[in-house]
C-alpha cells in the first residue's frame, strides 16, 4: 500500500508545481520523505488533509485566475485515489 500511496503523491506533485500551489507542492514532498519515516503517523496526517473548510479536498488548480480544467480533472481522479488508498490502510488496521 505504501508504494501506491507514494506513487499517487509522485504524480500529483507536477499538478501542484504547475497550478503553482507551493503550499502543497512542500507538504506532499515531505510527506513522501515522512512515509518511509513514520508510515502510520504519516498516513493519518495525510487523511486529515480531506476534511474540513479549506482542505485539501477544496484545492482547485488554476493559473492567472483561470481554472485548469484538464489538470482538476487529473487532480481529481488522484485526490479520489489516495483517499482511498489511505482510508484502506487505516481499516486495515483495525484488522491486525
Amino acid at each position: 500500500m505504501k508504494s501506491e500511496i507514494k506513487r499517487t503523491i509522485e504524480k500529483m506533485i507536477p499538478l501542484l508545481v504547475f497550478g503553482e500551489e507551493v503550499n502543497w507542492v512542500r507538504f506532499f514532498e515531505r510527506a513522501l520523505l515522512e512515509l518511509d519515516r513514520d508510515y502510520d503517523e504519516t498516513v493519518d496526517i495525510l487523511k486529515r488533509q480531506f476534511g474540513g473548510m479549506g482542505s485539501f479536498n477544496d484545492m482547485v488548480l488554476h493559473k492567472n485566475c483561470t481554472p485548469l480544467l484538464a489538470e482538476n480533472e487529473e487532480m481529481k481522479a488522484l485526490k479520489n485515489d489516495l483517499y482511498n488508498s489511505l482510508r484502506a490502510e487505516i481499516l486495515s488496521r483495525s484488522k491486525r
